[in-house]
């Protein structure tokens, strides 16, 4: 169930393959729209007046509120969706498989976020940074845009189902029962720090393999002058 905005609208959906948006003060159903599937995810982008659902069918629908219209319908999992992101340019999901996809609006391009051993419960998006929970007990780090993995942090005993982003700490939630709170930031400065040390040690080997090139010609250069004598 999602609130307008304005708090004047809630959207429902149910297994009954509806989505129903309901008038807060009069309680009245103000609009039905009607799918072939039950709906396994609901959000909507009100800047637009967009709504976006994913469906049992694996499909992610585009509906326009002011038309009540399909505009864009596709394919967007292998497996039946359970968790969606959409931000001005991506739609990420999530769900029975342990891909995560992303699909950006103007290129049509995906790209896929490899790592879970299970079915992926839950994402959250925050700078430009991807979290994910799922069934290996595991929350993944990922750089959005390039879809790389920057940390794995592990204190579950059972499935991730729950991410939220709380004054700089990152809280989660799993069938374990418990709540673990981690600090984003030291969790950043670790990222950082990594990324630093991989830069560093890439640029170590450039030179050691130019300074190898440099001394193999330096040899053949020796090595001609040796048999002109």
């Amino acid at each position: 169930m999602l609130a307008s905005g304005n708090h004047q609208f809630v959207y429902s959906s149910a297994n009954d393959c509806t989505v129903r948006k309901w008038d807060v003060l009069s309680g009245v159903c103000d609009n039905i729209f009607k799918f072939a599937d039950p709906i396994s995810v609901l959000r909507i982008k009100e800047d637009w007046n967009f709504m976006f659902t994913a469906n049992w069918d694996k499909m992610v629908r585009v509906i326009d509120l002011d038309k009540s219209q399909v505009v864009k319908s596709f394919v967007a999992s292998k497996e039946t969706i359970k968790e969606m992101i959409v931000t001005d340019d991506t739609i990420v999901v999530a769900g029975c498989e342990p891909i995560i996809r992303a699909y950006d609006f103007t290129s049509g391009k995906s790209k896929q976020f490899m790592g879970h051993r299970g079915w992926v419960y839950c994402l959250l998006l925050h700078k430009n940074y991807l979290f994910s929970g799922g069934d290996d007990n595991m929350i993944r780090v990922w750089n959005i845009e390039t879809s790389e993995q920057l940390e794995t942090l592990s204190a579950h005993r059972n499935g991730v189902t729950s991410l939220v982003m709380c004054y700089n700490m990152l809280v989660t939630a799993s069938f374990d029962h418990y709540v673990v709170t981690w600090d984003f930031e030291a969790m950043e400065k670790r990222i950082e720090e990594k990324n630093f040390m991989r830069q560093e040690d890439i640029l170590s080997r450039k030179i050691e393999v130019y300074y190898r090139a440099l001394d193999e010609k330096n040899q053949r250069k020796n090595q001609k002058k040796s048999y002109g004598k």
